[in-house]
């Protein structure tokens, strides 16, 4: 995982403009557990193209990759991905501070609708619906990425270093907190994300047998299929190897 900037909202989904807060209002109004909530991250504020300003702010928020895993998506390929998930926290659905670009399979097979266990059975609302629910609690993201530590990485809030060491030997990653460990389980500790690293492996590998400049072909790599942190991490792994005499 690499550390990510969070970038403002949209326009549309600003809260600190008059007219949009009161739009998000309308939004929230028949929300809450066990009611459909309608994808407006994907279906307002389009541009010229077609497609939603929320999802092409996400995008550019990550350089076209998944926030996790860190493969090349596009708008056909990724998900909005609500941190908090929007079936158990219904009135954070359309919070753009509680959203991540995500691969499906990030989002849909592992992650899903993991819930950090000190969060559970809280009814948690975004700042703007605090006079319209009083007696709920007001979410503040930052603050509760502060004080919680049975969470995942939050890769615009959190330096994922800080949390995981990558391991170029073995395909995986240590990891040094609860935060990580976490992490770790759910998108990082499979036999299938294994095999593929140990793919990448190979091939930069291979790259730095050959090629005088094999940190120009690694980064022609990364632009075609994302990865960028862990082909960055295998790539000074080889060159060190090849550096010392072990590589040839």
């Amino acid at each position: 995982m690499k550390k990510l900037k969070r970038l403002p909202p949209p326009d549309c989904f600003d809260n600190d403009i008059e007219t949009s807060k009161n739009e998000k209002i309308s939004y929230y109004q028949n929300t809450g557990k066990g009611t459909t909530i309608n994808p407006r991250w994907n279906n307002v504020c389009k541009d010229a193209d077609g497609i939603s300003k929320i999802r092409k702010k996400l995008l550019e928020m990550s350089n076209n990759t998944c926030a996790f895993c860190g493969i090349k998506v596009d708008n056909s390929t990724f998900d909005v991905e609500h941190f908090l998930p929007k079936d158990k926290f219904p009135y954070l659905a359309y919070s753009f501070e509680n959203y991540l670009p995500s691969c499906k399979s990030c989002n849909q097979t592992r992650k899903k609708t993991f819930v950090p266990l000190s969060l559970k059975g809280k009814n948690l609302i975004e700042n703007i619906l605090s006079d319209i629910f009083p007696n709920e609690e007001v979410y503040n993201h930052q603050n509760l990425l502060s004080s919680t530590t049975d969470r995942i990485l939050e890769s615009t809030f959190d330096n994922p270093e800080d949390h995981l060491a990558f391991e170029p030997e073995f395909f995986m990653y240590e990891t040094k907190t609860d935060i990580g460990k976490i992490t770790n389980n759910i998108f990082f500790k499979h036999k299938e994300v294994a095999e593929k690293w140990e793919r990448i492996s190979n091939h930069i590998k291979n790259i730095v047998i050959i090629s005088e400049n094999p940190r120009l072909l690694v980064e022609s790599l990364i632009e075609l299929d994302g990865f960028e942190y862990i082909c960055l991490q295998f790539l000074d792994y080889w060159i060190q190897e090849k550096e010392s005499g072990r590589l040839r």
